[in-house]
């Protein structure tokens, strides 16, 4: 794409700006990993309005949009605005762009009185670097992430260096030195960033210290002014030495005035005013208190002086490392506890001090454990650490949290003595629920359940297990719009645990002061089932309304084997390529639920009535609107509700999100899928529409081949340039009629996705008789390939099924018999409730009739119906039911289910329909059964007792015969299982009782089918019929 103009313009985004931004993102793929998913304008115009960026500056070539840089509060941090995102399209790269919205970016910051500006890259980025560092950032050295600071604000608006900013420009005077690579430079534990400028024959030098974010050094022409602390971490209650250094350079007095400050952490105890010729010192003292350790994230306490030159002033701030004598951390090493068994937790200690020391530590008593040994003495060098093994024996669940004494010895002799209470952990077991608070987290357990908050940010986590990475995490809510981070850096203004018979909930509620008046109470509540419901609360006390107030909830999953309801269909994510929300199409998400199909526990998410869903990125952003919100008002948002391992299906999971059961679920799609004949694998017509899409947020790409029983009957080639997510063609089939295999393939650069169906390809007839005879009349029903016989006089299902001519039943017609286990036994294939025996069958009246049924999509199956009725049954009372055989013209598969005629007020819930197939071959050997594990495991009848799982694919085959028996039972049937001896060989299979049962299929075919062909038949249902 050609480059318009060099004019170009910064301005600040609007909507009719879009379409445009999209166009700009998906020109831009190649430079964010190459990936495929789409942007439009809808995405764009989501992402923005539920953006927490306080302004977004797009670079504009006449209409098109060329670069992107947004600006928002930095989330993690105090103090300090954000750069969430910088792009500038691939075509206009070179062309200053990304300077010019960096600079945009910045002068916005200083104006906004913020005193420095972050952003993030990847390590890799390596090529923009140099333009970030030109611009005033400096690249943190660190190894968990990418982390850019730009402290150009705080310079700009020091009083010191104001004179030589009004005459220089502080990009053009930069002579700081350009390295790709981590900066700073460390002394004593300290990192520091140095800027550097020259105008006019001037100098400025200033230092910034990394963890304070503040100034640490000044020097100019005139004087050098400098706050130095002999170490960056510091004991805490330890009084230690803190300077401020002065040289003066001009050759006139200077008057210096110099005073500490304390902060939150630091009382300095330093005051001067003096004048210097040539060089002071000035010495003061500084006692850290006790307090949370600081962490990597967020700016440490700092010691600060205010310093005054002929007058003017500078503030000079240092962020230190508070430490106690040793650090203690601690962790438990199991997951479940046990009453009255020997146990253990390990305790890490690390000596804080500089010098070499002698450690008692001493764990106090507490209810929960009786500890075999409670004192332990060890010699540390500086830095050394050691881990003791704590044997105990467990008395009670709960949050362990022992009250940890210390004293430390050092080689002059000094003692120092503190406590340390932050080691806890969590004692659970079955049944038990309760909360507590280590170090860095609050902890809820219910069970075997718990759930982790998180101090820092207040993200939170769920599982089963004591894993700091679950795949699961729900952030701390935003208000709106615009959004605002502000929680995430806050402190609960108070925090409760509440326990009740169902759960234990942890509340914690913030004041906002981006949104005056409006106090935030968020809950999260964990069931013993492993749900998690998280809910909010909002009170207004403001003395004004407000209209369209916003909650944004968002979490971050780790999508394993997803599966969304999405506008085609529930659809399967597969596990091999990596899913994000943002692969979704926005809009597409039709229902309140997904589903995640983990290898350690599956996991779904659920949301109430009145909650939007907006995947993006890497998040899913659930949103509630509040129309009006009236001083004194307090509204109760509903409840997200998170299952860990508590549904063992996505059917599970749906119907708990809709509130209700779901008789006719339907049939899975996968991420990429064919639609042949919109779903309905019965053709008639000689010829079907077959559509390709992909439920991903990308376009269709590669060739497209397709296939009918091998033969090559469609090739296409699909480009990005066509801007397709679905592609639509026909089959031809008119000389195809009876099982069609359709395999397909879309082979693209980067991947083979490959699809396999079966189709019935209908035609001919099927014939219906009875066969008046003795001792029973016979119900006749067949087609060109199957023949099927019953006599409900002699037994209640068919006694008959021949294919080809061939038998495959193994039946006592016309006399019941005993065999094997059974007395008395008929043998053949029926479905009958549970609780009912043979002679109980026997004794019900049993009628046929012949039928014509449509199925879900309106295909006609000829029908056997064998209805039964119950008098007076023990169980069952007066209950009727129907089986149905049904085939199709020219298709060799017979279709099974149940329909209830009449429950005569029999209750069916917890009941169940059992299934069983008794087959043959020409003799009981020639039956083998097949399972499609890899190994290809064969197992024969007739040779000995035997029961064997069949997986999906899994066939029974007999010798002599070309065609091969596949089972097809309903998702809501247990699998079928074969049970083979040398008398007999039986399938059984088993659903929960239900007013019509799904069908089940006996589907024979002379070819090897794979388990995934037979999917798109589980959509063919009678619940209509």
């Amino acid at each position: 794409m050609k480059v318009k103009t060099n004019e170009i313009v910064i301005t600040e985004y609007r909507e009719e700006h879009a379409a445009q931004v999209a166009k700009m993102w998906n020109l831009s793929r190649d430079s964010w990993g190459g990936d495929s998913r789409v942007t439009t304008a809808e995405d764009v115009k989501t992402k923005e309005e539920n953006s927490g960026n306080i302004t977004l500056y797009l670079a504009v070539d006449q209409d098109e949009v060329v670069g992107y840089c947004g600006l928002s509060k930095y989330r993690e941090d105090i103090g300090a605005l954000y750069i969430p995102l910088l792009n500038v399209r691939p075509d206009y790269h070179g062309k200053k762009i990304g300077k010019m919205l960096l600079m945009k970016a910045i002068s916005k910051t200083v104006e906004l009185d913020f005193p420095r500006v972050d952003l993030f890259t990847w390590p890799g980025n390596l090529k923009a670097v140099p333009l970030y560092k030109k611009c005033g950032f400096f690249w943190e050295d660190r190894d968990d992430t990418t982390h850019l600071m730009n402290f150009i604000p705080s310079v700009l608006k020091m009083p010191v260096l104001q004179p030589f900013f009004a005459e220089a420009d502080w990009y053009e005077a930069s002579t700081r030195f350009i390295e790709v690579k981590p900066d700073g430079v460390k002394k004593n534990g300290f990192s520091f960033y140095e800027y550097e400028w020259s105008s006019h024959g001037k100098n400025v030098r200033v230092t910034f210290e990394r963890t304070g974010r503040g100034i640490a050094a000044i020097e100019t022409d005139d004087y050098a002014v400098e706050l130095v602390v002999p170490s960056h971490e510091m004991i805490e209650g330890q009084t230690e030495l803190v300077e401020v250094h002065v040289k003066n350079k001009s050759g006139n007095i200077l008057e210096v005035q110099a005073e500490g400050k304390d902060s939150e952490r630091s009382t300095l105890r330093l005051s001067s005013n003096l004048n210097v010729a040539n060089e002071a010192i000035i010495k003061g003292t500084v006692i850290l208190a006790a307090g949370e350790e600081p962490n990597i994230w967020k700016t440490h306490p700092v010691v600060q002086a205010e310093v005054k030159i002929n007058g003017v002033s500078c503030l000079l701030s240092l962020g230190v490392f508070p430490k106690q004598p040793a650090k203690i951390t601690g962790k438990s090493t199991m997951n479940l506890a046990f009453q009255n068994e020997l146990s253990h937790f390990e305790l890490e200690v690390e000596n804080s001090l500089p010098e070499e020391a002698a450690f008692t530590v001493e764990i106090g008593e507490n209810n929960h454990v009786e500890l075999k040994t409670n004192q332990f003495v060890l010699e540390l060098k500086p830095k050394e650490r050691a881990l003791l093994t704590v044997p105990y024996i467990m008395k009670e669940y709960g949050f362990y949290q022992p009250e940890i004494k210390v004293k430390a010895v050092k080689m002059d002799g000094t003692v120092q003595t503190f406590l340390h209470n932050e080691v806890g952990f969590g004692l659970k077991g079955f049944g038990k629920k309760f909360g507590g608070e280590s170090k860095k987290y609050w902890h809820l357990y219910n069970g075997v359940s718990q759930v982790r908050v998180s101090k820092l940010n207040y993200s939170t986590t769920a599982g089963r297990n004591e894993l700091i990475d679950q795949p699961f995490a729900f952030f701390i809510p935003k208000l709106g719009k615009p959004y605002s981070f502000e929680f995430s850096k806050q402190k609960p203004i108070s925090l409760e645990w509440i326990f009740d018979e169902e759960c234990i909930t942890l509340k914690m509620v913030f004041d906002s002061e981006d949104f005056a008046g409006i106090q935030l109470a968020i809950y999260t509540s964990l069931f013993g089932e492993g749900i998690v419901k998280r809910w909010a609360e909002i009170k207004n006390s403001h003395s004004e309304i407000y209209n369209h107030l916003f909650l944004q909830q968002a979490n971050y999953h780790d999508l394993e084997n997803a599966i969304f309801p999405l506008k085609a269909g529930i659809t399967k994510f597969s596990r091999v390529r990596e899913l994000e929300y943002g692969d979704l199409h926005k809009g597409d998400l039709q229902e309140n639920w997904y589903f995640c199909e983990h290898e350690e526990m599956p996991i779904g998410l659920s949301w109430a009535d009145g909650w939007k869903a907006n995947p993006e990125g890497w998040q899913m952003q659930l949103e509630f609107h509040i129309e009006k919100l009236v001083p004194g008002e307090q509204v109760e948002l509903p409840a997200i509700s998170l299952a860990m391992g508590t549904f063992h299906s996505w059917k599970e999971q749906r119907e708990f999100a809709l509130k209700k059961k779901v008789n006719n679920q339907p049939t899975l799609l996968f991420e990429k899928d064919i639609t042949i004949n919109n779903g309905n694998p019965v053709l008639t017509l000689g010829k079907a529409d077959i559509v390709l899409k992909t439920a991903r947020n990308n376009y269709l790409n590669g060739k497209w081949k397709m296939l009918v029983n091998d033969a090559v009957v469609l090739e296409e080639k699909l480009t990005e340039q066509d801007e397709n997510t679905e592609f639509g063609s026909t089959l031809q089939l008119k000389d195809h009629l009876g099982i069609q295999t359709v395999k397909g393939s879309l082979l693209s650069d980067h991947e083979e996705i490959r699809f396999e169906e079966l189709v019935f390809a209908a035609g001919g007839s099927v014939h219906s008789s009875i066969e008046k005879g003795e001792p029973y009349d016979t119900y006749v029903l067949q087609n060109e390939f199957i023949e099927l016989k019953a006599s409900p006089d002699f037994y209640a299902g068919i006694y008959s099924l021949k294919m080809n001519g061939k038998q495959w039943l193994h039946s006592s017609y016309p006399d019941l018999i005993a065999k094997g286990w059974w007395n008395p036994w008929a043998g053949g294939y029926k479905t009958i409730p549970s609780n009912v025996s043979l002679f109980s069958l026997q004794q019900a009246k049993s009628d046929a009739k012949f039928v014509d049924l449509s199925d879900s999509y309106g295909n006609k199956w000829r029908s056997l119906a064998i209805r039964t009725a119950f008098d007076q049954h023990d169980t069952w009372g007066d209950f009727q039911f129907t089986q149905y055989f049904g085939v199709l013209p020219g298709i060799p598969a017979v279709a099974h289910f149940v329909r209830i005629n009449d429950q005569n007020g029999k209750s069916i819930a917890g009941e169940t329909w059992n299934t069983d197939v008794f087959l043959t071959g020409d003799q009981l050997s020639d039956l083998a059964v097949h399972l499609p594990d890899g190994k290809q495991h064969l197992f024969k009848a007739g040779v000995e007792e035997m029961s064997i799982f069949m997986h999906a694919g899994s066939s029974i085959s007999s010798n002599g015969r070309e065609e091969t028996l596949y089972v097809l039972t309903a998702e809501e049937q247990s699998a079928a299982e074969a049970y083979l001896n040398k008398e007999v060989a039986e399938l059984t299979s088993s659903q929960k009782t239900a007013a019509v049962t799904a069908p089940m299929f006996m589907i024979f075919d002379h070819r090897p089918l794979s388990a995934n062909s037979f999917e798109k038949l589980r959509g063919i249902s009678f619940f209509n019929s």
